[in-house]
């Protein structure tokens, strides 16, 4: 009658010489996993399992165990320490999906911006129907920056390229969503604030610099338009500088009336600057008795330009908000 062997037990029980059987292969990975990957069917906390895990693997072999078994059992004795000793080594594993990540461990992301502007740019015009249809990346978007900005997460944020850039992009989606949603106040950066509280606060970090208010959308039917991509610090000055020149050359801005009282017509924010553009003008070029139209020619391309030249000797004067239809926006033909 052959001699039956007593039976390993799982890792965490100690051996108690009790249901002899014949050890299981070594080279069977079902048993690793099963103990050390499956969930604790017994509800044993980490640390418990590992001592028992510990007991069991130094716990000796019967005398009355084969040589042979005994062999198998030292080779699985050494497989699972193995095993135990990589368990130690392991990571932290992630926290769950759930669970909101630290303020520290958040970084600013404007990739679901940049999502919602592809879909609202239509030129001089914004596109809210598709907004409509479509609001998950604007949504992201302010879920986003709620939580995050120069208070929350000022490493973030190390220059003043980096808070403008911030802010302008925040203006533009609150207003975008405003319009939406007839929402008044959005959260942003840890506060609850309106479109009108962040435009100040966008001119206040702009200071001297007049470029920004152009990067500020209007909602309204006169005002520079929304742009195309996302302000980025790296790039802000030239993007500036491009939206200078887009917003110059959009009829929302700068429109011409060519009808009986023949006037250039500038947006109100344009209107209140010109006098500070005009002397910066007259200094750079060391000239005198320089006009706005000389301001709006050097920022503009060719074509702009002619159209421009049309309107010499006209008055300056205010664009009125729904007085487009009227404002040409070429030349009378003779």
């Amino acid at each position: 009658m052959s001699r039956r062997l007593p039976a390993l037990h799982r890792p965490w029980q100690a051996y108690s010489g009790r249901r002899p059987c014949r050890p299981r292969n070594v080279n069977d990975r079902s048993l690793v996993r099963e103990s050390f990957l499956a969930p604790n069917p017994a509800g044993i906390p980490s640390h418990a399992r590992r001592s028992l895990v510990r007991e069991s693997l130094l716990a000796p072999i019967p005398a009355e165990v084969h040589s042979h078994a005994r062999r198998s059992c030292s080779a699985y004795t050494a497989f699972l320490l193995l095993f135990f000793f990589a368990s130690c080594a392991r990571k932290t594993p992630a926290p769950p999906a759930d669970v909101q990540p630290t303020n520290e461990s958040r970084s600013i992301d404007y990739s679901a911006w940049a999502a919602a502007l592809s879909q609202a740019w239509a030129g001089d015009a914004v596109n809210y129907d598709r907004l409509r249809e479509d609001g998950r990346p604007l949504q992201r978007f302010l879920t986003h920056i709620a939580e995050v900005g120069p208070n929350r997460t000022p490493g973030e944020f190390p220059d003043a390229n980096s808070r403008l850039a911030f802010a302008i992009n925040c203006y533009n989606a609150v207003t975008l969503a405003s319009r939406l949603d007839k929402h008044s106040r959005f959260r942003v950066d840890g506060q609850a604030t309106a479109p009108a509280d962040l435009r100040r606060q966008v001119l206040a970090l702009a200071a001297a610099d007049w470029r920004v208010r152009f990067a500020l959308y209007d909602p309204s039917s006169a005002g520079p338009p929304l742009l195309r991509r996302p302000f980025l610090p790296d790039m802000l000055d030239a993007q500036l500088d491009e939206t200078v020149r887009t917003a110059w050359s959009s009829p929302r801005v700068v429109a011409i009336d060519h009808g009986e009282k023949k006037q250039l017509l500038l947006w109100r924010g344009l209107f209140e600057i010109k006098g500070p553009l005009i002397r910066e003008y007259e200094q750079r070029y060391q000239t005198s008795n320089a006009t706005m139209l000389n301001v709006l020619l050097e920022r503009s391309d060719p074509a702009r330009r002619e159209l421009l030249n049309s309107a010499i000797g006209y008055d300056v004067a205010v664009l009125p908000e729904r007085a487009l239809a009227s404002a040409q926006s070429s030349p009378p033909k003779r």
